[in-house]
């Protein structure tokens, strides 16, 4: 795998090299492996999982900017010695799967799929909560609103200003509470008045 998208929480799958695996010989269950990503601003070290003898697996970081990250494959010896092994280049990508649903009609699985999504970047993005001020600017909410992503709406109603965002009107005078209910999306509406 050498992509992902920012948000990560994705299954990464490692083969060591033989020099990697002379190094775990007869300490299998000693030596730990761990991944280091190294970015432009953030560091993640993550566990892995051996899966066999010559495969590891880890799950893969979220990333707060789309850039290619050195990836360092590391390992743990009993006696606390730390060891850099190889490395390789890794790229978080931006999730484009946003743009399709403005461009076509999405099944109900990829709606899922993009209800998910979002609210993992909306998770790891650094916002400032504040709504905006004009009233005829459509606010997160109200995409959540019109497309049925419940995880989404869900998450920006529990953020500073959320329950207030449900009385703000786009451009065509409707708020969330609005748009819901002409798209029939009935799970948000019992959402939006609880």
């Amino acid at each position: 795998l050498k992509s992902n998208p920012c948000i990560g929480e994705c299954v990464l799958t490692v083969h060591l090299n033989d020099e990697e695996v002379c190094c775990a010989e007869g300490m299998e269950a000693e030596v730990e492996f761990y991944l280091l990503f190294s970015g432009s601003k953030q560091q993640h070290l993550t566990t892995t999982l051996r899966v066999s003898r010559v495969t590891l697996q880890a799950m893969c970081p979220a990333h707060d900017v789309c850039e290619q990250v050195l990836v360092t494959l590391c390992s743990a010896r009993p006696d606390g010695m730390v060891v850099p092994h190889s490395q390789e280049s890794f790229y978080y990508v931006q999730n484009q799967f946003l743009l399709s649903i403005f461009v076509c009609q999405v099944s109900l699985k990829e709606c899922e799929r993009l209800d998910h999504s979002l609210v993992l970047a909306l998770k790891h993005l650094s916002l400032l909560y504040k709504w905006t001020s004009c009233q005829q600017q459509p606010t997160l909410l109200h995409l959540a609103a019109s497309h049925g992503l419940k995880r989404v709406a869900s998450f920006l109603l529990k953020q500073p200003g959320g329950r207030e965002a449900l009385r703000k009107t786009d451009a065509h005078g409707q708020t969330p509470v609005c748009l819901a209910k002409s798209k029939g999306h009935q799970h948000l509406l019992e959402l939006f008045t609880q």
